[in-house]
C-alpha cells in the first residue's frame, strides 16, 4: 500500500512538472530572455500587437511611464499629419518696402522665417538670388530678420546644457539655417601629427581650433567638441584623439549665434551676385506695405519623412510649431503645440496618462507608456493616408535613416521598421515588422535606467526583438 501511494505522488508530481511547462507562454519566454539578457536594476517595458489578426500578443509594464527618448516623435509627426488642414507647406519669404529708383532700393529687406528647419544654404542663395532678379543692385537700407512667428525660447523644457555643443540639439528661431548646423570631419595623420579638418560650410566666418591628436591602432577615438563667439567669429575647440586606425570622424556642431551666422551666408551672397550693402543685419517686423520678393516652399510631408529618417530634434519641434501656426501668427511657444499632442494621445489611448515636455523627446521630462506608443501605431495602421506617410518615413532595418547600421544580415534586415530612441540610461524602438507569417506586427521597446553603455542596450533591443521574430508563431 505505502509502495502504491509513493507511486501515486511520483505520477501526480511528474503531471503537475508537465503541466507547468506546458503553461509556459510565449510572454514568459520573452521575459526569461530580458532576465538573462539584461541589467536587472533597469526596467524593461514592451508591448506586441498583431495587426493582421487584431490581437494583442505580449506585454510587459506596458502602463509605466518610461522616458521615451526620439520614439515620442511618432507623436509629433502623427499630429501634424492628422490635424494639419490645408497647412502643407513651410513658406520662407522675402518682401522689401520703401522704392526703387533705378537700381537702387531705398528701402529694406526684409526675411520672414515660417519655422522650416531645412531651409538649406542654397535656398537661402536663392532667396538673394530673387533681389537681382528685381534689378536691384543696390540696397540702400537695412536687412530685416522677422521671428515674431515664435518666441524667444532656443531650448526645449528639460534639454541638457551639456549637450549644448552638439548638432543634435542646435539653437531654435522661426528661422533655421541647414537646422543651424554645421559639418566637421575628422581625418587621422598617418604619420601621428595633428589631424586634418574640414567643414561645411567653409566661409571665414568659422574658425578652427584643432588640439586634437592622432592615436594609435590601439585606441579608441574619443574627440571633444566646444564653441564660443568672439571677435565676430564662431570659435570651435577640437581636443582630444582620433585613432589612426579609423578613416574619419563625422560630427555636427551647433551655431551658438544663428543669426549672424545666417547675416554672413547672406553677405556671401550679395557679393556672388554683385549686391551692394552696406546697411545693417537687425531683427525687426515687417511692414504691412511691403512687397513680396519671392518665395521658398518645402513640404510638410517631405519634412515629416526626413526627421523620422535622421531622428532630427529639430525638425519635430519645428513641425509642432508649424502645426499651431495655423490658428496663431506670433510669438508661438511649444505649449501652443503641445496641445496636438495631448489631443493625439487622448484619441488614441483614452485612458492613458502622458507628459509630452517637448516636440522631439529630447527631453528628460517626457514620460510615456509603450502601451499609449503602441495604441498610437495601431491607430496610424487603421488610417490609411496617415499610415503611408508615417511608415514611408520610418528607418529601415539594415538599409537607411537610424537603423542603417542595426539588424543587417539579420531575419530582420528589411523587414523591420521603426523609429530609434536614445538618451543617457534610455533606449527606445517603436514601430512595424512583418513576422515568418507575413503578419504585421506593431510593437514598442522601452528600456529606462541602465548602468551599461548606449551600443549594449541597442545590442539587447535588438537582440530581443529577433529572439521575438526567431520564436513566435500566431499560435503561441
Amino acid at each position: 500500500m505505502k509502495k502504491l501511494l509513493v507511486i501515486c505522488f511520483s505520477i501526480l508530481l511528474f503531471s503537475n512538472l508537465n503541466a507547468q511547462k506546458k503553461i509556459l507562454t510565449f510572454e514568459d519566454s520573452l521575459n526569461n530572455f530580458i532576465n538573462e539578457s539584461f541589467s536587472s536594476s533597469s526596467m524593461v517595458s514592451f508591448n506586441f500587437f498583431n495587426l493582421t489578426k487584431n490581437t494583442s500578443i505580449a506585454s510587459k509594464n506596458e502602463s509605466i511611464l518610461m522616458r521615451p527618448a526620439s520614439v515620442l516623435k511618432l507623436f509629433t509627426t502623427s499630429s501634424v499629419l492628422y490635424f494639419s488642414k490645408g497647412n502643407k507647406f513651410f513658406e520662407t519669404s522675402l518682401y522689401y518696402d520703401g522704392k526703387i529708383n533705378g537700381s537702387t532700393l531705398k528701402g529694406n529687406v526684409y526675411l520672414k522665417g515660417s519655422f522650416d528647419p531645412f531651409l538649406s544654404i542654397e535656398q537661402l542663395d536663392s532667396l538673394v538670388l530673387f533681389i537681382k532678379q528685381k534689378g536691384i543692385k543696390t540696397v540702400a537700407g537695412n536687412f530685416v530678420f522677422d521671428l515674431s512667428s515664435k518666441d524667444t525660447i532656443e531650448w526645449g523644457a528639460g534639454w541638457m546644457w551639456d549637450d549644448l555643443p552638439y548638432g543634435y540639439t542646435p539653437k531654435m528661431s522661426a528661422l533655421n539655417i541647414s537646422s543651424n548646423i554645421v559639418s566637421i570631419k575628422t581625418y587621422p595623420d598617418p604619420t601621428f601629427g595633428k589631424p586634418r579638418t574640414a567643414i561645411y560650410p567653409d566661409i571665414p566666418y568659422f574658425n578652427i581650433i584643432n588640439k586634437a591628436i592622432t592615436s594609435g591602432i590601439e585606441t579608441k577615438t574619443n574627440l571633444k567638441f566646444e564653441r564660443y563667439f568672439a571677435k565676430g567669429k564662431e570659435n570651435i575647440i577640437i581636443e582630444g584623439n582620433i585613432s589612426v586606425a579609423d578613416s574619419l570622424d563625422k560630427t555636427t556642431i551647433s551655431i551658438s549665434t544663428p543669426l549672424k551666422y545666417t547675416s554672413e551666408l547672406i553677405k556671401s551672397s550679395f557679393k556672388k551676385y554683385n549686391i551692394r550693402f552696406s546697411g545693417k543685419f537687425i531683427q525687426g517686423k515687417i511692414k504691412g506695405t511691403s512687397s513680396e520678393l519671392g518665395t521658398i516652399i518645402n513640404s510638410i510631408a517631405q519634412t515629416i519623412y526626413k526627421t523620422n529618417k535622421t531622428s532630427s530634434n529639430i525638425g519635430a519641434e519645428m513641425l509642432l510649431l508649424k502645426l499651431a501656426s495655423s490658428n496663431l501668427e506670433e510669438n508661438i511657444s511649444y505649449k501652443d503645440g503641445a496641445k496636438f499632442n495631448d489631443s493625439l494621445a487622448a484619441i488614441v489611448s483614452p485612458r492613458s496618462t502622458n507628459v509630452f515636455a517637448d516636440a522631439s523627446g529630447l527631453s528628460f521630462y517626457n514620460m510615456l507608456s509603450s502601451k499609449t506608443i503602441n495604441d498610437l501605431l495601431i491607430f496610424v495602421y487603421r488610417n490609411k493616408e496617415l499610415f503611408y506617410n508615417i511608415y514611408s518615413s520610418l528607418p529601415i532595418a539594415g538599409v537607411d535613416g537610424s537603423l542603417k547600421n542595426r539588424f543587417s544580415n539579420t531575419n530582420l534586415e528589411k523587414k523591420l521598421r521603426a523609429k530609434t530612441g536614445t538618451l543617457s540610461g534610455v533606449t527606445s524602438l517603436a514601430g512595424y515588422f512583418y513576422s515568418k507569417e507575413n503578419d504585421l506586427i506593431a510593437f514598442t521597446l522601452m528600456l529606462n535606467n541602465y548602468k551599461e553603455s548606449a551600443s549594449e542596450a541597442r545590442n539587447f533591443a535588438d537582440s530581443f526583438c529577433l529572439f521575438f521574430y526567431n520564436n513566435y508563431t500566431p499560435e503561441n
